[in-house]
């Protein structure tokens, strides 16, 4: 696997040639999970944990509870796009490949994992998920490359997946702060406890 830094620059910079050099390669799963995805994704979940810290009332276990959560639900989120990525794939003309789907998700994800550098400051949180969007544009480029869909069905596929991702992402955060709503009640803290 190319050298991470150099990745996240020419994901950032350059996502359509390096587009490319990633249909190419040759990773596996855990390859990529553990050699690039689980690095990033720890960006914005160390920067929460530390602005957490530093800019809220919020005890130790809570903080790290989130930052651990927010890790964890981040690489499951990725690997959910990837399949997703995979099972559309044949009503867009493009070809089915789990590996390239998954690729797909983890690159297209790092826009969004190093602007979570900005949530150190709890109020530029929402100024990283603008930047994160960046990554929308880049799995748009990615599509066709990786996928193989057709330049007439790219947008369609791009469109569908979005939507199908945004319910997934909808879901995933009702399963989030149910438990995060019963633990601090149980605790007799957090969330409950403030009302």
């Amino acid at each position: 696997m190319a050298n991470l830094t150099e990745r996240v620059r020419n994901i950032l910079l350059r996502p359509t040639s390096e587009w490319a050099v990633i249909d190419g390669e040759a990773v596996s799963i855990e390859g990529l999970f553990t050699g690039y995805a689980a690095v990033l994704a720890m960006i914005p979940a160390v920067a929460a944990l530390i602005g957490g810290l530093l800019f809220t009332r919020a005890g130790l276990i809570g903080v790290l509870v989130d930052a651990i959560l927010a890790f964890v639900l981040s690489l499951a989120a990725v690997f959910v796009e990837g399949l997703i990525f995979d099972a559309l794939a044949p009503s867009f003309g493009a070809q089915r490949n789990r590996m390239q789907a998954l690729k797909l998700a983890v690159y297209s994800a790092t826009p969004g994992w190093i602007a979570g550098a900005l949530d150190i400051i709890p109020r530029l949180s929402p100024l990283a998920g603008l930047v994160g969007l960046y990554g929308l544009y880049v799995l748009y480029r990615g599509l066709p490359v990786l996928m193989k869909s057709p330049p007439e069905k790219t947008t369609a596929y791009f469109l569908v997946s979005v939507a199908v991702l945004i319910v997934v992402y909808f879901v995933m955060a009702i399963m989030t702060v149910v438990p995060v709503f019963l633990f601090g009640r149980a605790l007799g803290g957090g969330v409950a406890a403030s009302h």
